[in-house]
């Protein structure tokens, strides 16, 4: 009789024993769980902003591109200024 209450006492032990374990390693899970979901937000945010970035890189290609083309559009004149020394005053020079 004692054989058989030694090995209830032994078997609910190891049965507790179990039981905590499967409590550990479920809220482990859910940590784990947890710590996927916010891999997975911090993701969808990262590939958001990329997409952006690279929609403002294309805008910013497009805008210089018809800048350029503008710009070529214009001919430049430099105009400097001299001191005219028989004149006593500056006098406009056009350099093309």
């Amino acid at each position: 009789m004692e054989s058989m209450e030694s090995g209830v006492i032994k078997a609910a032990g190891a049965n507790d024993a179990i039981a905590d374990a499967s409590r550990r390693q479920l809220a482990q899970f859910s940590q784990m769980q947890e710590s996927l979901a916010r891999l997975f937000a911090t993701l969808t945010e990262s590939s958001t902003k990329v997409e952006t970035t690279a929609r403002i890189g294309d805008d910013l290609y497009r805008v210089t591109g018809r800048m350029s083309d503008l710009m070529s559009g214009f001919t430049m004149q430099q105009a400097m200024s001299v001191w005219d020394h028989k004149a006593g005053e500056k006098a406009a020079i056009s350099a093309s």
